[in-house]
């Protein structure tokens, strides 16, 4: 997103800073631009910098402090928008919300608040379609679309999350968590078929532990439920390896390898039990 207002100097400033958050400097693009929002005169201007600010200051799980900059720019962009303005300049302020209202979410999201995240970017996919639409916030709109599959998915609203996760373009380092809560809302709605396939594609890509481990699970239970134990078995076992300790508390992953482990000892599906309900255990 380009901020019109600014410099030569300044855009090159901004450039510079920017480079170096790619190169995965987060500390120094954030002191640079956190120098610059001070030496920049037009409130949109200090608006515009301070996004960039707040955005990287939650990338790199700097949630305190990313909330105290958004106050900042929160309160100089609300100023800009109750202010008089020609047509160009009601323009800039709401590519600006626009902006202020992603990175709001982005920080609810680090905060634990996710319902007010998906309210606020379900908010903007309708207030500002027009501006989403446009090239300049291409990477915005794509990323709206993803956050609000996951958080449904969270919410349990498998069925509203499942088109937007399927038409969704995975960003860089984003392809196994994608595929991962693609393939949940498949397992959630009883498509296991699709759902395993997407979990081994989520399982062949890049991924963080933490998601590796809810993969390995969703994959052992759809195993479990075709009757598949010694598959079970080996997923389960990779679970308890990656796995945090509440996950596993919470998803009773012991209790499925055991059970898993048991049809296997037996040779009948009939004497093994499912942990969640205590009956005879099926796929979904």
């Amino acid at each position: 997103m380009t901020i019109s207002n600014l410099t030569q100097s300044e855009t090159r400033s901004l450039h510079d800073a920017y480079e170096l958050y790619r190169s995965g400097n987060t500390a120094e693009a954030v002191r640079r631009v956190h120098d610059l929002t001070k030496s920049v005169t037009l409130p949109a201007d200090r608006v515009g910098i301070g996004y960039y600010e707040v955005l990287w200051l939650v990338a790199s799980k700097r949630v305190s402090e990313a909330r105290e900059q958004f106050s900042k720019i929160q309160s100089e962009s609300l100023v800009l928008a109750r202010g008089t303005l020609d047509p160009e300049d009601r323009e800039l302020v709401a590519k600006l919300m626009v902006m202020v209202s992603f990175v709001e979410a982005k920080l609810l999201i680090e905060e634990g608040r996710k319902e007010s995240a998906l309210t606020i970017l379900d908010t903007l996919t309708i207030e500002y379609a027009t501006f989403l639409s446009s090239s300049d916030f291409e990477d915005i709109r794509n990323e709206v679309q993803i956050l609000r599959g996951i958080l449904l998915v969270d919410a349990r609203r498998y069925r509203e999350a499942q088109p937007l996760l399927d038409n969704a373009s995975a960003p860089s380092g984003w392809e196994a968590l994608v595929s991962h809560y693609k393939a949940r809302t498949y397992f959630e709605l009883s498509d296991f078929e699709k759902a395993k396939s997407l979990l081994l594609e989520a399982l062949n890509q890049e991924a963080i532990s933490i998601w590796s481990a809810r993969s390995h699970y969703l994959l052992g239970r759809i195993y479990y439920g075709a009757a598949e134990f010694l598959n079970a078995k080996a997923e389960f076992e990779q679970c308890l390896k990656l796995a945090d300790p509440d996950f596993v508390g919470a998803n009773k992953v012991f209790e499925w390898l055991e059970s898993t482990a048991k049809a296997l000892t037996v040779g009948s599906i009939s004497d093994a039990k499912d942990p969640r309900v205590g009956n005879k255990p099926r796929p979904n």
